[in-house]
C-alpha cells in the first residue's frame, strides 16, 4: 500500500519544486569527499531533533541500526551512544575515515564503511538481509537517483516490523537554487510506496522526518 501524507502541511500547499526521483545530484563522489575532508558537514542536529529522534525509536527492536549516508554521523553516534549496534554507511571515503577517528570512543557499537547505496547490487552483497530493526537516512535520500528502488531496498534489510526513518528538505520550502537538495511529493510517493503505516513530524529549516514500518 502507498502511505497517504497528503499534499499539505496545516493547510498550506507543498509545491513540487525541481528535484527529480530519478536525476543524480550534480555534486558527485569528488565534491563529497573534498567536503568532508574538509571537516564539513550538514546541518548540525539540535537537541530538539535528537530528541525526537529517541522517542520514535524507544520501541524499535532489534536494537540494530543502519544508518545510510551518514556524512559527520550525527544519528549513528546518537544511535550508538544508546546501546544501538549501529551499522553507518556512506559513498564519500573522507565520511568514513572522519566519523571512524571522531567517534573512535563509541567502536565496536558504531562501524562504518564505505558503502554507495544508488548501487543495488552492492548493497545486497555486502548488507545482511533482514539484518536490521532500524534504517535511518538523513539529509542523504535527495542525492539517491531512484527512490523507489531505495525504498525496496530497505524493506529487504529490516526484520519484519522494522521502521525507516528518513530526515530529509522538502523542496517546496526551499529557495529555487536549493530544491535539489529536497525531495519533491512525487519522490516521496515513490519512497513511501509499499509500506504498511507511515507517520510524519516537522524540524527546522523546512525539513520533515518520515517514519515508515
Amino acid at each position: 500500500m502507498r502511505v497517504e501524507f497528503g499534499a499539505s502541511d496545516e493547510g498550506r500547499p507543498i509545491s513540487s519544486g525541481q528535484a527529480g526521483s530519478k536525476v543524480r545530484s550534480s555534486t558527485g563522489l569528488a565534491h563529497w569527499d573534498d567536503w568532508f575532508a574538509s571537516g564539513r558537514g550538514f546541518r548540525d542536529a539540535d537537541a530538539d531533533e535528537v530528541r525526537r529522534l529517541v522517542e520514535t525509536v524507544a520501541d524499535v527492536s532489534p536494537r540494530r541500526a543502519l544508518d545510510v549516508g551518514y556524512g559527520l554521523g550525527a544519528y549513528a553516534a546518537v544511535l550508538a551512544s544508546l546501546g544501538w549496534d549501529t551499522l553507518a554507511v556512506d559513498w564519500a571515503e573522507s565520511a568514513v575515515a572522519a566519523v571512524r577517528d571522531r567517534y573512535a570512543g563509541l567502536q565496536p557499537r558504531l562501524r562504518v564503511q564505505r558503502l554507495d547505496f544508488s548501487d543495488a547490487g552492492a548493497v545486497r552483497r555486502s548488507l545482511p538481509r533482514r539484518g536490521f530493526g532500524l534504517v535511518t537516512m538523513r539529509l542523504a535520500l535527495a542525492f539517491l537517483p531512484d527512490k523507489a528502488e531505495v525504498g525496496e531496498l530497505v524493506r529487504e534489510l529490516l526484520v519484519p516490523g522494522g521502521v525507516w526513518v528518513v530526515t530529509t528538505p522538502l523542496a517546496g520550502r526551499l529557495a529555487e537554487a536549493r530544491r535539489g537538495i529536497g525531495v519533491s511529493p512525487e519522490d516521496v510517493a515513490a519512497f513511501t510506496e509499499g509500506w504498511g503505516e507511515g507517520s510524519w513530524y516537522d524540524l527546522e529549516g523546512g525539513v520533515r522526518c518520515f517514519v515508515l514500518r
